[in-house]
């Protein structure tokens, strides 16, 4: 699979930025005609609840949105 923006490492980096936010979503990737540029890839469920897992920490709130479980 392509990483075309964020892995691991940015997700942590992300954490730490906005430590304490009251609300964070990690929101699905659906391309359309409305998107800005297309044929970027959709993040996977489970590659997402890695991203989310690491994110908690920081941020006890945050959530996926768009995906289902």
């Amino acid at each position: 699979m392509m990483e075309e923006f964020h892995n691991e490492e940015d997700m942590e980096a992300i954490g730490r930025w906005i430590k304490g936010a009251q609300r964070y979503f990690l929101q699905r990737y659906i391309d359309s005609e409305s998107c800005i540029r297309h044929n970027f890839h959709e993040i996977p469920l489970a590659k997402a609840k890695r991203f989310l897992e690491i994110l908690k920490p920081y941020l006890p709130n945050a959530a996926l949105r768009g995906y289902d479980e």
